[in-house]
This record gives structure tokens, sequence and C-alpha cells, in this order.
């Protein structure tokens, strides 16, 4: 047997045959890289003849050894140079070379890398079909995920679908780039759909497809399902990592739910994970959109503890944050410490201070964030100067708006319809609707700016052109071309909202086309309020519900569609308090009894409370005009909100109530100290200069925050809303001569109406409550919209009313726009509700004629006389709601409409000093008494903070008829309920019965009911005129 043995010859051969092959592969490989190098240097600028003159001295050694070429192509990848590698593959392809799927799949990497989808569909689907190169997986999932960065949804699931029909096996990576594709669009149904797949295919989906599927929720806004499928990870023992948190924490970022949010970050800990700088930004943001300003602050100083660094995104989040709750201090602060950790403000971050400033009132602190943008060489947009025009626009400032619109063509910058829109805002509050008109005929055609255009000519009682303007229509999409909002097509954002807004403004919804026009935005209505895609914003949610409710456009699908949006949008924390105030409103108009929604709305109400009066409360009087804007803001939302409430049903919150209180006391603190001066003798003196004492206005009781007026028929209740008539003479001028205004500032105050707390039509008389300070107003406010504040009227009215009947309920509807017209009652009008009582039948000249006791439970324009003649029973010597034949037989013997409100009930604080009561000297005595009393309300809240609940008087004040009422009904005889006419009128005509409150006066009904009179009510409505 021979033994091979190697020689020491043969050893050294092949010692020397290795160590040359090595020195070849590093010389290949040192040539590979010199060969990328180059075809780098060309870069984006490169051509086909380049990389062509370059290669042909390669090409044989590509022949040789194919990675080079494969090397070449992964650095070029690695360099994002699409187009060079795929001019490499064509002059391999000319030149002879053998291409095959790993140079394919390098330069559709590079592709990919770009963001070049339709360079890489090219080599995928065209080259390498003619180069004969069946595509791998490697290829395809490249090319899915070049489709993946390029938003190419549908192409991406199209390729997953072609590996399938190619034979070719896709795997968890070619899944990841499907649904990444999905993610990036926002298709998180698709993506969801995709991922469902895996396990069909014994593909199992790795910490990779959740984040995916995660994020293609949170893109879409589905924050619920994005937390399902991080929990569904743990379940199935996936372990999630910072980005599965963070697609998670986006997700509910975007639907503003700070809450999940906020548990998912102290979540990351106990996964052994760490928040980084995308998870906290994320939380500060969804902390903004939902209102949490002082929690997004605290995350965003807490930063530094976790050992992160916050950036510009964490910082303009947190500044947002601050706007949205016009915390202005807070914001500014922000801003000014961004550049002491080394970050330059932008744009963003300056627009969110400006907006802060102008929520707050604060013009002046805005323009000049506006002004020092502009000097640190920044470009301000159109949100800048938007932003800006508004903080003109809140505090009045309508010179500097027109200033600050005229600028932006000087900056390059088109004015929106954002600027447009709050310029004409402005011209219309200072009551320039001409002004206003001509800027509506610059800017594009929008809801936004038509309803601003409608406001002010209504401002300005122009009510046909305000109606020509909600005729109009057109296209918002122009609107948009240079506001730096994203247009999708079809409607412009708030067009719909807007449309259905102007439909409940005009006054054709019970003309046949407008009740066409109701039905068609019922149905449109309740489709955007189902859709999941469709109205996001609470603005848009709030007009909408407002218009359907002043339409009367309800039914059982839509009151359950309208409950369940302002649910969601009250759980997002997103609302603006003058949206919560309009939502209240319109669900309880619509019918609403959902306690759960209400509860919502008092909850969220009452937490902005404390936050705005602990602030109001502390400013110094100079101060004052900044917040008191926001405080009246919320307390008017306040009462809007109680009003609902108390319609509803709802059980009202204690400390709501106690904050519309305290916002009172903030504004009467403001405003100054108001010297308490007893108006009786005062009035005597002023009264005393006509011998026709009754024709005047007299104070009947004076506390020293309130007081009661007596109006004489003929006096206009001017409260600032409406324009001044030719009656004979005003209110306001008659408080004024003994109130001035400079110690009582409410009395000339029209957004509080003037102090008055109620209307009476200019030819009727009666009582009057005036409040004196904004915290009486408010005190009174409070009860009138909770129903404790009772109005008692006597009212004379044609024909025989039926005993029985207790009240009237009816819609009221009254133009809003200026137009003035009669009251109607139609279904589009506003509940209104008024409960009566039938004290006597009458005879005068044949005609017959019912006195009635009314209380109305609902103050609307017109209501006892609209009601009354709604029922076929017209209130004497009314010259609006009965014919014209009627009225002048009327006035041959009742010289002006019979109706009086006789008594007044109401509730102040113990503290409020009755400084004087009057009688007249012309009439019986006027009647005030005050008695111990504590409110239900009081009572609750008692019940809820565990302290002795604050004592309140209740007043009753009464006044009888005047002189020419008493004289009316001295020319009446009375008729029926054996005597019991003749006893009323009795005692009106004496006096004793305008003392009594509405639940004891004594009508027929009780009186038939205990007599024989039956027969003779029965031949007395036969022979009688009117019916009911």
């Amino acid at each position: 047997m021979q033994t091979l043995q190697a020689t020491p010859s043969s050893s050294s051969a092949s010692s020397s045959q290795g160590a040359s092959c090595g020195r070849a592969g590093q010389q290949y490989q040192k040539m590979s890289q010199q060969d990328a190098e180059v075809l780098v240097a060309l870069g984006t600028s490169s051509t086909r003849d380049e990389v062509r003159r370059l290669l042909i001295p390669k090409i044989r050694f590509w022949r040789q050894d194919a990675t080079l070429a494969t090397k070449v192509l992964s650095s070029l990848a690695r360099q994002r140079l699409p187009h060079v590698a795929n001019w490499v593959i064509e002059v391999m392809q000319d030149l002879g070379v053998a291409v095959n799927n790993y140079h394919c799949g390098a330069a559709i990497s590079a592709c990919e890398k770009a963001g070049h989808w339709q360079l890489a569909l090219k080599v995928l689907l065209w080259q390498m079909p003619e180069m004969s190169i069946k595509a791998n997986a490697i290829t395809y999932n490249a090319a899915i995920s070049a489709c993946s960065r390029g938003g190419q949804w549908q192409l991406a699931v199209g390729l997953l679908e072609q590996m399938h029909l190619a034979s070719v096996a896709s795997d968890v990576v070619s899944y990841n780039a499907a649904i990444s594709a999905c993610a990036v669009c926002g298709r998180w149904q698709l993506g969801i759909d995709v991922l469902a797949r895996m396990p069909v295919l014994r593909l199992v989906p790795d910490r990779f497809s959740f984040s995916a599927a995660i994020s293609a929720c949170s893109k879409g806004g589905r924050w619920l399902l994005a937390t399902d499928l991080l929990s569904q990870m743990l379940e199935r023992q996936v372990r999630p990592n910072e980005i599965s948190f963070n697609a998670a924490i986006t997700a509910c970022e975007k639907s503003g739910r700070w809450q999940p949010a906020l548990e998912l970050l102290a979540e990351m800990p106990s996964r052994a994970l760490r928040p980084n700088e995308i998870s906290c930004s994320a939380l500060i943001s969804a902390c903004e959109k939902g209102g949490q300003w002082q929690l997004a602050v605290g995350l965003l100083c807490s930063m530094p503890l976790m050992k992160l660094r916050p950036n510009a995104i964490s910082y303009n989040a947190a500044i947002s944050a601050c706007e949205k709750c016009s915390v202005w201090q807070m914001a500014l602060a922000l801003l000014g410490k961004m550049p002491e950790e080394s970050l330059m403000p932008d744009v963003i971050s300056h627009n969110a201070a400006i907006s802060a400033c102008g929520k707050a009132g604060q013009w002046q602190v805005a323009l000049r964030i506006l002004n020092k943008m502009l000097g640190v060489s920044l470009v301000a947009s159109e949100i800048s100067y938007s932003a800006s025009i508004n903080a003109c626009e809140r505090s009045g400032q309508w010179q500097l708006a027109l200033q600050l619109l005229e600028q932006m063509p000087q900056k390059r910058l088109g004015p929106n319809y954002l600027c447009l829109s709050a310029a004409i805002g402005a011209c219309g509050t200072a009551s320039l609707w001409q002004m206003g008109m001509e800027l509506l005929g610059q800017a594009p055609w929008s809801e936004v700016c038509v309803e601003a255009a409608v406001k002010a000519c209504e401002k300005g009682r122009q009510w046909q052109l305000a109606l020509l303007l909600l005729h109009q229509d057109g296209t918002a999409k122009s609107g948009l071309e240079d506001s730096g909002l994203e247009w999708t097509g079809g409607e412009a954002p708030g067009a719909f909202s807007g449309r259905s807004w102007r439909l409940a403004k005009l006054d054709s919804s019970d003309t046949p086309s407008g009740q066409e026009a109701k039905e068609q935005l019922a149905r449109e209505a309740l489709a955007e309020l189902s859709e999941e895609e469709g109205l996001r914003s609470p603005r848009a949610v709030a007009t909408l519900l407002w218009s359907l409710a002043s339409l009367g456009v309800s039914d059982a699908a839509l009151l359950q569609a309208a409950n369940e949006a302002v649910a969601s949008r009250l759980s997002m924390g997103q609302c603006s308090t003058r949206d919560l105030s309009k939502l209240a409103w319109s669900l309880a108009s619509l019918g609403s009894r959902e306690p759960l929604v209400f509860e919502g709305i008092q909850r969220e109400l009452s937490r902005r409370a404390e936050q705005l009066l602990l602030f109001a409360e502390g400013v110094s009087t100079a101060a004052a005009p900044a917040s008191s804007q926001r405080v009246t803001e919320f307390a008017m939302a306040a009462l809007a909100c109680a009003w609902a409430c108390s319609c509803a049903g709802v059980p009202q919150s204690p400390s709501l109530q106690q904050a519309i209180l305290r916002a009172g006391r903030a504004l009467s603190r403001a405003a100054g100290p108001a010297a308490v001066v007893p108006l009786v003798a005062i009035q005597r003196v002023w009264g005393d200069q006509s011998r026709n004492c009754e024709a005047l206005p007299k104070v009947v009781l004076e506390l020293s925050d309130r007081l009661v007026v007596y109006k004489p028929p003929g006096w206009q209740v001017d409260d600032g809303q409406d324009e001044a008539g030719t009656g004979r003479g005003w209110l306001s001028s008659f408080l004024h001569a003994l109130l001035p205004a400079r110690q009582w500032p409410i009395l000339s105050d029209d957004s509080h109406f003037r102090g008055f707390l109620h209307r009476l039509d200019v030819p009727s008389s009666g009582l009057l409550l005036v409040a004196k300070s904004y915290e009486a107003y408010y005190d009174l406010r409070l009860q009138l919209d909770t129903g404790t504040l009772v109005r008692d009227y006597v009212v004379l009215c044609h024909g025989w009313m039926d005993p029985k009947r207790r009240e009237v309920r009816a819609p009221v509807h009254w133009c809003t726009n200026g137009r003035p017209t009669a009251s109607s009652v139609t279904m589009s009008g506003r509940n209104s509700r008024t409960f009566l009582k039938v004290l006597c039948f009458s005879l005068l000249s044949g005609s017959a004629l019912s006195l009635l006791a009314i209380r109305i439970a609902t103050g609307r324009r017109h209501q006892i006389r609209l009601h009354t003649a709604h029922i076929g029973h017209p209130t004497v010597c009314d010259g609006k709601y009965s014919g014209p034949e009627t009225y002048l037989s009327d006035h041959a013997w009742c010289p002006r409409n019979f109706l009086h409100r006789y008594r007044l009930a109401f509730s102040s604080p113990a503290a409020a000093e009755l400084i004087a009561a009057t009688s007249s000297t012309t009439a019986p005595m006027t009647t005030a008494t005050a008695f111990d009393f504590t409110s239900p309300a009081i009572e609750a809240q008692a019940a809820w903070d565990a302290s002795s609940p604050p004592r309140t008087l209740r007043h009753q004040v009464s006044e009888p008829l005047p002189n020419d009422l008493i004289e009316v009904l001295q020319r009446v005889t009375p008729v029926g309920g054996d005597g019991m006419s003749a006893k009323v009128l009795s005692r009106w005509l004496s006096a004793e019965a305008s003392s009594d409150a509405w639940e004891a006066q004594e009508d027929l009904r009780s009186a038939l009911a205990t007599s024989r009179s039956e027969e003779q009510l029965g031949a007395l409505e036969k022979n009688g005129g009117g019916g009911s």
C-alpha cells in the first residue's frame, strides 16, 4: 500500500496558489469599491453614456465575477442613486454581462430607498422578464417597499397578489411591506385585512407586522383598534418595541384621546421599554387636542428628568395646548424658553402664541409677536396673519385688522378665506357692514366669509342684504388655494355645516321647496353624523346641530346619531366653550333627554371654569378687560347649558352653578366699586316734573344689586340687541338718569343686555327686572334659565276660551337676520310653552271676551300674543296678530294691547340690602314682599360640598293694572260662572287680584266644577265668539 504524502514542493505550490487567489480577491474587491466610488461621484446628474464609458474597461472583470456588479449596485442603493443603478443594469445587458436576481434586487433596492416606485416597477415588471430573469421574494419585497414609500398602496397590495400568481412564496417581509404601504396612506381597513391573511398562509406576524398595522390605524384615527392590536401582540407573546407603543400613542393623539395615551406611556417602563422623544411629543400633542394644557406643560418639563431632550415638535405641541385654552402667559413663557434649550422657534411656534394672545384679548402682544417674526427673518404664513387679524377682531380693533390684511400682498401672501372672514367679522363688530361687503367682494366664495358678512349685515340692520347673501351659493374650493390647507375634493371643510346654517337662517323652511330642503338636510345630516369619516370638527357638528334645531328637523335616528356624535367629541375634549354652549342648546331643542351627554357638557364646563376663574378673580382692574371677554363667553355658555339641562330634565351641576355666580363676581370686581344711592328720592324729583306720573317708568323695588322697574305702555326695553324704535321713551335713558354709567357699567353694556333680564313689547305694561351689577345679572339669569324666576301676566282676549285649557304648546319662529317681521308658529320655530287660566267671561257690544292669567315657561318674542292668536283668541287691540278690522274695532274702546305683567317672583342673596320700595300715589298700593328662601339648587350644592347653604330672600313684587286698562275692564259686562266672572272682575278692578300668584288665581274651571253652570257654559260657548 502506498502512502500519499505531500512533498515540500507541492505544499509550497498550494500555498502560493491560495495566496495568489487571496490577492486576486482583494484586488477585485478594491476594484469594485473604486468602480462604485466613480459611479457615485457622477451623482444624480450623470447620463447613461457616462456610465457606459466608465464601465467598458471593467466589464471583462464583471464577466469573470458577477459579485463585483452586485457590490457596485449595492453601493449605489445605499447612496440612493436609482437612475445610475438602472443604467448599470442596461449597460450590463448591452455589453453581454449576465444579469441575475441579485443585480436586479440591488437596483430595485436603490429605487426603494429613493422612493422611485415607477423605476422599481420598470425593473421588476419589464426589464427582468425581458432578460428572462424570474423575480424572487427579495426583488418583490424591494418593489413592494418602493411602492410603500411612494404612497402607492394599491400597487403594493397588487404586487403581493402578483407573487401568488407567479408562484413566488411570499414571506413575513412581503406582508410587512404591504401593511406599511397601507399605513402610509391611512388605509387601515386594508392593512388589518393584510395582517389577518398572514396566519392563513402560516406566516407568523412579528413586531414589525403589528407596528405597521397599528400605524395604519393611527393614520385613520382608529385609536381603539390600535390599542387592541397592541393588546393582541402581548396575548400572542409578540414583544412590542418602542415603535409599537409610539404608533399606538400617536393613534390616540390623532383622535385627541389623551387618557389612553398617558396610560400607554406609563406602561412602557413595565415592558422594559424607555419612552423617547417621539412618545412624549405624541402625548403632549394628545393633551393639546384634549385641552389639557397643564398636563402638556408638565410632561414637557419632566422630559429632562427622563434624560430626554425636548425638541421643537414637543414645544410647539405644548404652546398649542396653551393656545387651545387661551393661557397666553404660559404660551409666551414656553416661546421664550425655546432659545434657552438651543431651539429656534419656528413659524408654528409663533402662530400658536399669536393665537393664544388673540383668544385672551391680548391683541397688542399678538402684534408684537408677529413683528418679532419678521424681525428674525421668519417668513410669516397666512395662518400667522389670520391669527393676528382674529386677535384684532376679538378686541374690536378693526382698523388694525384691515391694515394687516393690506400688508399680506406685500409679503407675497394671498389673503385666504380665514383672513378675510376675520377681517369681515372685525368690520361687523364695528357696525361697518359696507366695508365688510367690500371685503366679501374681494374674497373667494366660501361659507365662512358669507357667514361673517351675514352677521355684519344683521348687526347693521341690513336684513334685505343678509337674505340676499343667504340665498347665494358657490364653490368654496377657490378659498382654499391660498390657505395652505389640503383640498381633497368635494366640499370644502365646513361646507356642509355651512349650507345647513344658511338654510336655517332663511325663512322659507315651511314652503314646499323649503320643506324638501329640510328633508334632504335631515338625510345628509344623518349620514354625516353616522359616518366614521364624517364631520370631524366639533364646530362643524355644533353648527349642524344648531341648524337642525333651528329648523325643527329631528327624528329618533337623527337624535341618537347626534347624541353619539356629541359624546364622542366630549370625550376628546376638543370642543370650544362656544361649541359646548351651542351643543347643549341644540340637543335640548331637538328633544334629547340623554343625561350622560348633558352631564358631560356640564363636567367639561366646570373643569374649564376653575382655571379661568382663578385667573379672572386674581387680575387687577387694569388687566380686567383682557379677561372679561373670556369670562363673559364662559358664563353665557354655562347659562345656555343650565337652560338646556332644565329643559331636558337633567340634574344641574352645583359646581357649574357656583361657577356662573363666580363669573359674575369677577366681572363686577373688574368693573370697579359701585356707589349705593337710593333711587327713590332721585326718581321722585325726576318724575314729579310730569303731571301724569303713571306715564313714566318708576322703580318699584330697589335692592343693592338689582331693582324692579315698572314699564308704562309706549316705552321700549332697549337692551342694545335691536334697533331703537319710535316709542314714547327708552328705558335705558330712564335708568341712566338715575344710575351713572361709570358707576354701573352693566347698564351700558350691550353684551349683557344693558342689565335687562327680559323684555316687554312696546304697547304692553308691567314689571321688569334690572341687574345693577354683573354678579346680580348672572344670578338672575340663572334663575330665569332654570325656571325659578316667575313672570305672571293678565291678558284680555277675544272669544270665550274653553276653561279646561291649561296650556299652549306651539313652536315660535322669528327672524334672526334683522328682518322686522312678526313671529309665527311653524315647525322650524323654537319650543315654546304658555300656561293659562280662564278667569272670567264678559261681553262688550255683543263681543265675547275672556280674561286670562298667564305664566310663561319660555320667553319667546311675542309669545303670549302669538299663542293666544294661534288658538283663535287674539289679545284685545293687537295690531300685529289680529285682523285689521278687529284691531280698528278694538281701538275704539281699548287704547292699546291689553297685556300687563303684574307679578314677578325671584330670589336674591340675603346680603343684598333692601334700599327702598315705592308705592304709586295715583294708583293702589304696589306690593313687594320678601321671605327667607333656600333654593333647590343651593340645597343640592350644600349636599354636595357638605357646607351650610347660604340663605336667600324670595321676593314677590306685584303691580296692579294701570288706569287705562282699568277703564277698559269697567266697560265690559261679566257673564257666566254663577257670578264667578263678576267676582273676579271686581277683584282686578280693586287691585286685590294683582297680588295673587298664578297658582292662587281662581278660575272658571274650578267654579264650574262645583256648580250647575256646565249647561250655562255650553250655551255661552254656543252663543259667544271665538273657538279654542
